[in-house]
């Protein structure tokens, strides 16, 4: 365990998920019981299963430069903020150079219907979207989350459609038929790639963590 977890003892249950392609960098966290580092799982089609990670009031990702090397230390790849007041979070990683980007957001939608979905706008504009026949469109800012319940009935879906500034001009960047499943929670996540703007739909179960009692 790196000497700044030390001083302060906290836990956050942490479930990540893969933005965008590309390989994430390597990356281990220190988790509640273990002796040693543990290292994070990316999955791009679904949020892994939770680990109950310390913390310091922010998320220590950790690395080993000479992992090969025996009694290898690790060392800090990326410390990233946590939300206030939140047991669970939901941490989005993007493979961007030799550390990666990420964003931590409260995941406590766990007992979430078919039609409680909820948006998360990870880049840095301003998105605008429409679910469904409701002509008002949703104004989701830079960072911000909002959970929703579009108007649809289980196991049917709704048309949604989202708009972002390009180049000065307002622009649809995100068009399709979202289906609405039983037992799941609905998660549409607005990311800029470094090119355009782009969303993910994760039709979200959410998994327990599983104990040995």
């Amino acid at each position: 365990m790196i000497p700044a977890l030390a001083q302060v003892k906290s836990e956050v249950s942490v479930r990540t998920l893969q933005l965008g392609s590309g390989e994430m960098p390597e990356a281990w966290v220190n988790v509640s019981g273990e002796k040693e580092p543990v290292k994070v799982t990316w999955l791009g089609s679904q949020p892994t299963r939770p680990l109950n990670v310390i913390h310091n009031g922010s998320l220590d990702l950790l690395h080993y430069p000479n992992r090969s090397e025996e009694n290898a230390k690790p060392e800090l790849l990326r410390t990233v903020a946590l939300p206030a007041d939140s047991g669970e979070v939901l941490l989005l990683g993007m493979a961007d150079g030799k550390a990666g980007k990420y964003v931590a957001i409260k995941d406590s939608f766990i007992d979430a219907k078919f039609n409680d979905w909820m948006a998360i706008n990870t880049s840095g504009q301003t998105v605008a979207f429409i679910a469904g026949e409701d002509p008002k469109p949703v104004v989701l800012k830079a960072g911000a989350s909002t959970i929703f319940h579009p108007k649809t009935e289980e196991r049917t879906g709704v048309k949604f459609i989202a708009k972002a500034e390009r180049k000065g001009e307002i622009i649809t960047f995100y068009s399709t038929y979202l289906p609405a499943f039983s037992g799941q929670r609905t998660l549409i996540i607005f990311y800029h790639d470094g090119k355009r703007m782009r969303a993910k739909r994760i039709g979200d179960r959410f998994i327990q963590v599983e104990t040995n009692e």
